[in-house]
């Protein structure tokens, strides 16, 4: 039987892995972050070259825990944006 899947992510995933060796990922900006986890969430979903694979896994397990890092301190940030708005609407007056 022949195997009918394209391999569209492996190579992108190749780029990705050597530009996060070289880069420290927490000197990605926020949008870029976001970007590339999507990307490696879809490449997992699909067919890719054994190396490819493995790069995506490492790839999927330091940028699923940095966007996680991210997300509580933006929910600190927010929490903290609406606490001081709350003490000026009800110290008002």
């Amino acid at each position: 039987m022949f195997d009918l899947s394209i391999d569209v992510y492996s190579g992108s995933i190749r780029c990705m892995y050597e530009r996060y060796l070289q880069e420290n990922v927490r000197n990605v900006c926020d949008a870029t972050l976001l970007m590339d986890y999507r990307l490696v969430a879809q490449a997992l979903t699909h067919a890719l070259a054994d190396d490819a694979k493995k790069m995506a896994d490492q790839l999927d397990f330091v940028l699923e825990y940095e966007v996680s890092y991210r997300m509580n301190r933006w929910r600190v940030q927010a929490q903290n944006a609406a606490d001081a708005l709350y003490d000026q609407l009800t110290n008002f007056g």
